[in-house]
């Protein structure tokens, strides 16, 4: 065969063809390089971050950006996603806590509590811990008290707990006080989300005291965005415009 009808029936270019009849051995395929970004100078820093238990990409951003990173939120949120997928740190942490627990079961008394087993997701564990307790199914509660068994999850509980009821009733004068206990807790999943609270301490006082809200807007954007997917590739802005206007 002639280099055009190898190509052709390779798929490759007639220079790449050449290139390989003409070599005297196999050639040697240079490695790929890594992708250079704005995030590569500070890789070796956030490796260290991650090490110590720092796993927040929005702290990490805002640290990064208070070093000089002009690159967005979501570069580093993708690098963390990585890092999670890479160590399994959420599956390795709930596992960890279920052997907490199940070990505690057994050295438990109550035969109810050694009968049960901890189960479920990591989402299904926050759902217990963010609920009102008097709203709970028996077999909730059991599981909530299974899971108070772990010292750091018990002293988190209450401060869950308190900032749910804060919102709920508007009780501002309550934001320093749980805040202040927050910088003492525990647990950094915690500390993390309470500093973030902290540095948008304006806007949540605001929320907390002010009977405002842009739930509407946030409806008529989801509306807008659902109507825009329905008419994908098929019509004009002027129709679109037509819908929203006249859809009810």
């Amino acid at each position: 065969m002639n280099i055009l009808q190898i190509a052709d029936y390779l798929t490759l270019s007639r220079q790449t063809v050449r290139r390989y009849r003409g070599a005297t051995a196999v050639p040697e395929v240079a490695p790929p390089r890594p992708e250079s970004s704005l995030l590569t100078p500070y890789l070796a820093w956030l490796q260290q971050q991650w090490a110590a238990g720092e796993t927040n990409a929005a702290a990490l951003a805002r640290a990064l950006a208070a070093q000089g990173y002009r690159g967005g939120y979501r570069q580093v949120a993708r690098w963390a996603q990585q890092q999670r997928a890479a160590d399994g740190t959420s599956q390795a942490a709930t596992r960890r806590l279920c052997a907490t627990v199940q070990q505690q079961l057994v050295e438990t008394p109550s035969a109810t509590q050694r009968s049960s087993t901890l189960s479920g997701s990591a989402r299904q564990v926050v759902w217990l811990l963010v609920r009102d307790r008097s709203a709970l199914e028996p077999e909730e509660d059991i599981q909530l008290e299974q899971l108070l068994a772990d010292p750091e999850l018990a002293q988190t509980y209450p401060l869950v707990q308190q900032f749910q009821q804060m919102v709920r009733h508007r009780q501002v004068e309550q934001l320093d006080p749980w805040l202040e206990a927050c910088s003492t807790a525990g647990a950094s999943e915690i500390q993390t989300f309470a500093a973030g609270i902290r540095q948008d301490g304006a806007a949540v006082r605001a929320a907390l005291t002010l009977p405002y809200s842009n739930g509407p807007v946030e409806g008529q954007i989801t509306r807008l965005r659902l109507l825009k997917r329905q008419m994908y590739g098929r019509a004009s802005l002027d129709l679109l415009r037509r819908r929203v206007v006249y859809r009810r």
